[in-house]
């Protein structure tokens, strides 16, 4: 038997890279403070399924501030998407991951409870979808800016994209571009929608949160303005279909998360277990 002896250091470098590779599998929208907490505990999840054969595609993580009772909770939906070649059926599967999702929820509220917050992650509107081939260039994101900004700017395309899926905006291709004048990344978003929507309730949909989240990349310490916004439907120009798609295409497809949630059933059940506590 060989045995290959490596220095701890060079261990946790191994270790962290594979960390690092599973959380570029996990995107997160919601409070940032608990972005590293939530995406570490899910970090979990993938380990477990990936250990039992099950190829894991993406894990698209929601969170939001609610109140229930004047207690402040970190609401938590999702969707896992796995491939059509893992081991497992999507069923058994299922049967696996509630457990494994209360178990993380455990430990999340275990993390959040001194900063006075609890955790809920709602098992039962988790979803579970199995990714397919002919699927994948459903939806197109486009993303072109310098390098050094790639990173928040994808971050900043998944987060519209989810957006525009929860208010049932279908779209063709999304396109964030981003030009620097001096040290500025002057910021445009550029949409094209699938179906008949009224254009100027679309624009202004899709202006407030393109400058939502070019605030977001204001606090993330970038210096950045949203430039313009545009709306453009195939059916006007035809060609700019075409030259879009050419376009590299940030590294998955956008992922049709769960629509707004019954607020009122989320406090229902959260009431019920706070009762038990």
């Amino acid at each position: 038997m060989k045995i290959c002896l490596i220095s701890w250091k060079k261990f946790k470098y191994i270790l962290n890279q594979k960390h690092n590779g599973m959380r570029e599998i996990i995107n997160y929208d919601g409070p940032e403070i608990f972005r590293e907490i939530v995406s570490q505990k899910f970090t979990r999840l993938v380990e477990a399924l990936e250990a039992l054969g099950v190829k894991i595609n993406e894990v698209s993580l929601r969170g939001r501030e609610i109140t229930v009772n004047r207690y402040m909770v970190l609401y938590i939906v999702g969707e896992i998407v796995i491939s059509e070649k893992s081991g497992l059926f999507l069923r058994e599967i299922k049967h696996l991951i509630g457990p494994i999702l209360r178990s993380i929820n455990d430990e999340i509220q275990r993390e959040v409870r001194p900063v006075g917050y609890y955790s809920y992650i709602d098992v039962d509107k988790f979803r579970l979808s199995m990714s397919r081939e002919q699927e994948e260039n459903r939806q197109n994101i486009v993303v072109d800016v310098p390098e050094e900004y790639e990173k928040e700017v994808k971050r900043v395309a998944k987060g519209i994209a989810i957006f525009l899926s929860d208010n049932n905006v279908n779209f063709d291709t999304l396109v964030i571009s981003g030009y620097l004048v001096k040290d500025i990344l002057k910021i445009r978003v550029v949409l094209m929608p699938v179906g008949e929507y009224e254009e100027d309730k679309l624009e202004k949909l899709l202006r407030g949160v393109a400058e939502k989240y070019t605030s977001y990349l204001r606090e993330r310490g970038l210096k950045a303005i949203l430039d313009d916004i545009e709306v453009i439907t195939t059916k006007i120009k035809p060609w700019v279909s075409i030259a879009l798609k050419r376009k590299r295409l940030a590294e998955r497809e956008a992922s049709q998360i769960v629509s707004d949630e019954d607020i009122q059933l989320v406090v229902q059940k959260f009431r019920g277990k706070l009762s038990r506590n």
